[in-house]
């Protein structure tokens, strides 16, 4: 005897089959439609190197090295001399080696394990930075580089949302 057509389609195989194909339709057009918004994403941000060169236009007419460092969270800034002054919500600093005090609001207290695994509380400031020829918000810590390499470091809270790091490159903002 034989069946009339539409029982095809009610049979479980058939119509496990369907699902099947509508769920897979269904995860692959979200796939698609966050492998489209996120490459734009990516796309949309500039690239950097492990170096670039970098100028603190509040502070000083020079231009200096910065080194990029994606396991850092916070920028840190070389400074020799750094004092609080915790009834004004303010830090006094000598900047990258020179001969003049700078005054600052700080921002935040942050407590930070620097590359030796050592805690150590750090006065967090809000300036601005001119890499290549932009000029970026960027919130430093203060401490003292002087065994660094670079007295300038470059952090994840300044990279996010605003690079991609290529660490093969060096000065690409130039």
């Amino acid at each position: 005897m034989l069946k009339p057509f539409y029982s095809i389609f009610t049979s479980t195989k058939v119509f496990s089959y369907f699902s099947l194909f509508s769920i897979s339709f269904h995860m692959m057009i979200k796939s698609l439609i966050f492998i489209f918004f996120t490459s734009f994403h990516i796309f949309a941000l500039d690239i950097i190197g492990n170096f670039e060169t970098v100028k603190l236009n509040q502070f000083t007419t020079n231009y200096t090295v910065a080194k990029v460092d994606t396991g850092a969270v916070y920028s840190a800034l070389h400074c020799t001399y750094i004092k609080l002054n915790e009834d004004e919500n303010s830090v006094l600093f000598t900047l990258l080696d020179s001969n003049t005090t700078f005054k600052k609001k700080i921002v935040k207290i942050a407590n930070i394990k620097s590359s030796n695994g050592q805690e150590e509380k750090r006065p967090i400031i809000e300036t601005t930075i001119i890499l290549g020829k932009e000029t970026y918000p960027i919130k430093f810590s203060l401490t003292n580089r002087s065994a660094m390499k670079t007295k300038i470091l470059l952090g994840t809270d300044f990279i996010k949302n605003r690079f991609l790091v290529d660490v093969s490159k060096q000065n690409l903002k130039d």
